[in-house]
């Protein structure tokens, strides 16, 4: 006699009963409370979980009551818990760690205070800061204030600190904080360093408190807030290739810009970005996949070596925001040196660009 539906659904259904209660037997708690240095509950300190099932970790932060609850696939191997550049192992019980309470009340720990100067001799605003171990590898990160200060505290010798790890690189060989509180102050070299200034205009006038965003030669980035006025100054040891302003007044303008340059403007009414739709079609008029675009300021390829704005998708439609100071649209096709470019249309309508 066969199965009959309801027979096959009546498995099935015992089945993932089964599974279930297999989870629920081997799986294991991880909750508790993290309490600060000052013994007040503290979010956003670091919780590792690690269990004895092959490759499963998993990295989460306390809540806003200083709590963590993690349900680990099997029993637990760790639980380390991480405030700024301090760890702790929690002892487990059979595999799990319920309800408990990781205070870092007493925890011995040294202080390391400074100020990050640029070259003019003013704070270098929220800039991170990365803190490396001497054993190598990254221990924690602080960004710091509006003046440039910063602190934090370590629960072991460093290495070396990096300041702006992805923009200026700038390294301070340690040892530093060894067992003692320590004060150094970070001036960057005005050897090395230029300042990139200018002004930023939205669509009504100077843009305050705006960030600004600069790609550099190499890769990585910098960045820097505008003033009341919509003045900026930004430091780098790098050629500027581009620079970013994100929010309702986007805009970009593209480099080269070194220290030549003396002032950068970015003005909405002509670095605002603009919506750009169309498609690339081969001698055929048949849709080039694949195909790699570049908004330029006149017809031609770009004037330097840069990273495409958009690539198009299987029928050849593209779709991209241009400054809109880029009138035209250069395309190019690996594979028999297909290129072409094509003027924006100024109705915002979707227009073809052509390569051969």
């Amino acid at each position: 006699m066969g199965l009959t539906t309801t027979s096959i659904g009546r498995v099935l259904a015992r089945l993932v009963a089964t599974l279930l209660v297999l989870t629920l037997a081997t799986a294991q708690e991880a909750n508790g409370l993290v309490l600060g240095f000052d013994g007040k509950p503290v979010p956003g300190a670091v919780v590792l979980v690690t269990a004895k099932t092959p490759d499963w970790h998993k990295q989460l932060l306390t809540g806003a009551d200083g709590r963590f609850d993690v349900l680990a696939a099997g029993p637990l191997l760790r639980l380390r818990v991480q405030l700024e550049g301090v760890v702790r192992d929690v002892p487990l019980t059979e595999g799990h760690a319920r309800d408990v309470e990781v205070s870092f009340v007493g925890v011995p720990h040294t202080t390391l205070r400074g100020r990050i100067r640029t070259p003019d001799g003013r704070g270098a605003g929220k800039v991170d800061v990365l803190c490396r171990g001497v054993v190598g590898g990254t221990i924690t990160n602080v960004t710091t204030e509006d003046d440039g200060s910063f602190a934090v505290r370590l629960g072991q010798e460093l290495k070396e600190l990096r300041v702006d790890p992805l923009g200026w690189q700038h390294v301070v060989q340690g040892p530093l904080a060894n067992g003692k509180d320590q004060t150094i102050d970070v001036d960057l070299d005005g050897s090395r360093f230029f300042a990139l200034q200018g002004r930023v205009l939205g669509t009504t006038g100077p843009l305050a408190d705006t960030p600004l965003r600069a790609q550099l030669q190499g890769g990585g980035f910098v960045t820097a807030t505008t003033g009341s006025d919509g003045r900026y100054t930004l430091w780098t040891d790098r050629p500027v290739t581009a620079l970013d302003v994100f929010g309702v007044d986007a805009m970009r303008r593209d480099g080269p810009f070194a220290a030549a340059a003396t002032a950068v403007d970015l003005d909405a009414k002509e670095h605002g970005l603009v919506l750009v739709v169309g498609r690339v079609v081969d001698r055929n008029g048949q849709g080039a996949a694949s195909t790699t675009l570049y908004g330029v300021e006149r017809g031609g390829p770009p004037a330097v070596r840069r990273t495409a704005d958009a690539t198009t998708d299987s029928k050849g439609w593209f779709r991209m925001r241009l400054p809109r100071s880029q009138r035209f649209v250069f395309a190019y096709r690996e594979g028999g040196d297909h290129k072409g470019w094509a003027e924006i249309p100024t109705d915002g309508q979707p227009f073809e660009v052509q390569i051969r």
